[in-house]
């Protein structure tokens, strides 16, 4: 298994239980099996746990993938556990943090889809311009950003940035 941070190689046996730590940042990261198991956690943050599953023929059939005995294709398997997460988040996975959230997914369905793609949809991969996007930049007349200051006063976890 090969794992990166930062574009640096990870060197971890491939052993079930191994773990390695980053001194700096306190992340770590356990191998949950010998192959394609990963649990990845930084105390106080967030825990995720990240599987590789191959998809076999017979869920290709059942949901209409058409993949072929010539190739391997795997949905990867998440589970987040978030220990310091603001009252705010939103997002497609975010918003399922929500203390206030329930869920409008129909899971008899044989395809459930959670819909809301209006709130989420964007220009391009990274922009901020989605309906409830809390990330922007301004632009002066001239077209130069704005000055933005970033801190925390009010003593939890995370950062403010004002204008």
């Amino acid at each position: 298994m090969l794992i990166k941070l930062s574009g640096e190689d990870i060197a971890m046996p491939n052993v079930e239980g191994k773990t390695w730590q980053s001194p700096e940042t306190g992340l770590k990261v356990l191998l949950l099996a010998n192959t394609n198991k990963v649990k990845v956690k930084v105390e106080g943050l967030f825990e995720i746990a990240a599987r590789v599953v191959p998809i076999t023929s017979e869920e290709s059939r059942v949901h209409g993938y058409d993949i072929t005995a010539e190739y391997c294709f795997a949905h990867l398997e998440l589970y987040f556990k978030f220990e310091s997460i603001s009252k705010m988040v939103d997002g497609v996975l975010g918003q399922t943090y929500k203390p206030t959230y329930q869920s409008r997914v129909k899971m008899a369905a044989p395809m459930p889809v959670m819909g809301g793609a209006e709130k989420f949809a964007s220009s391009h991969l990274f922009a901020t311009d989605c309906a409830v996007s809390k990330f922007w930049i301004e632009k002066e007349e001239d077209g130069a950003p704005l000055r933005v200051e970033c801190g925390s006063s009010y003593g939890g976890k995370g950062i403010l940035c004002k204008k």
